[in-house]
């Protein structure tokens, strides 16, 4: 007891014992990511469009661990009539679950194992649904996978600053002192567009085609959802337009390559410029958002929190981004 209480009081009187804490700490999670990955090659090969190509060999030995656990999470779902659950024999069990089964269930397993370390590590900044393509894949055997995927690409800024001073210089943004609160945000809104399309004109980007392709189905998912609220069947205001899902994603590449060089450079200046949103303000908005949410009888369970967070983390930031924009 006397012991455990001469470490605690160490710790709040000698700076360097967090010091050597965070140290050993860091020493086991280098020799636990030593080990990690003395199992695996992984090797990153750069493509056009700002995507790669991460190509993955799981060991043998490896492989054998994840599809042990494979198996043993069937053999728990395994019935046979006569035998309780999980007591069914060994030998009746690989004659009867399916080593196919088994063996795809390994692979999804030994993939999200191993890709999402690989990127950690080699400090990749995936973007976007991912390609997988398995190469070799058989019991006893080392696992080989490549995985095709957008990365975040580089952005290089131009003279922020120097284009809004030059856009305030051109435009008029001046609003009437009599004006109504939504003439003054309609004014507002078409200042802070015009200087971030200023910017973007001047920003060279290599948007990914995956993307582009994310970017139109998140736009076809938001026309969906205002259609239904309007009480519409989605079926039918395309019967309307007399159009198809294809041909609005083809009419969309403009906008959507819009959306995503303005998200981009919205990011990158708040990058720059060390804007961010905080913890607090984040929690107080998702709050104010539930409530509307179950007001309008929404149900919480069905609500993804963690999705809440990163979207209205991305909207105020972006909000501070255009204040930032309209006082520098």
């Amino acid at each position: 007891m006397a012991c455990v209480r001469k470490k605690k009081i160490l710790r709040r009187i000698n700076p360097l014992w967090k010091t050597k804490s965070g140290f050993l700490l860091e020493k086991l999670r280098n020799f636990r990511n030593m080990v990690f990955f003395r199992n695996m090659t992984s090797d990153i090969k750069k493509l056009s469009g700002s995507e790669v190509e991460v190509s993955i060999e799981v060991s043998a030995e490896e492989f054998e661990k994840y599809y042990k656990q494979s198996f043993e999470e069937a053999s728990k779902n395994f019935s046979m009539p006569g035998f309780r659950p999980g007591k069914v024999p060994p030998e009746i069990l690989k004659e009867n679950i399916s080593s196919e089964a088994v063996l795809k269930k390994t692979a999804e397993h030994t993939i999200q194992k191993t890709y999402f370390p690989v990127l950690r590590e080699k400090k990749i900044e995936a973007i976007g649904r991912p390609e997988i393509f398995i190469t070799k894949i058989a019991k006893g055997n080392s696992f080989c996978f490549k995985v095709k995927t957008a990365v975040l690409p580089e952005i290089t800024l131009p003279d922020y600053k120097k284009i809004v001073l030059d856009t305030r210089e051109k435009e008029e943004f001046t609003v009437k002192e009599d004006a109504s609160e939504e003439e003054k945000g309609k004014m507002q809104q078409k200042k802070r567009m015009k200087i971030l399309e200023a910017i973007s004109d001047a920003t060279e980007i290599d948007i990914p085609d995956i993307m582009i392709k994310a970017e139109k189905e998140k736009m076809l998912g938001e026309l969906k959802a205002s259609i239904e609220n309007m009480g519409m069947k989605w079926e039918d205001y395309l019967a309307q337009i007399e159009k198809a899902e294809e041909e609005l994603k083809k009419e969309w590449q403009k906008d959507a390559e819009r959306r995503i060089r303005y998200g981009l450079i919205l990011r990158e200046l708040a990058n720059k410029e060390n804007i961010q949103a905080s913890e607090e303000e984040v929690d107080a908005d998702v709050e104010k958002i539930l409530k509307q949410l179950s007001a309008a009888g929404s149900n919480a369970s069905d609500i993804d929190t963690d999705y809440l967070k990163s979207y209205t983390y991305g909207m105020l930031r972006n909000e501070k981004v255009f204040q930032f924009l309209e006082i520098c």
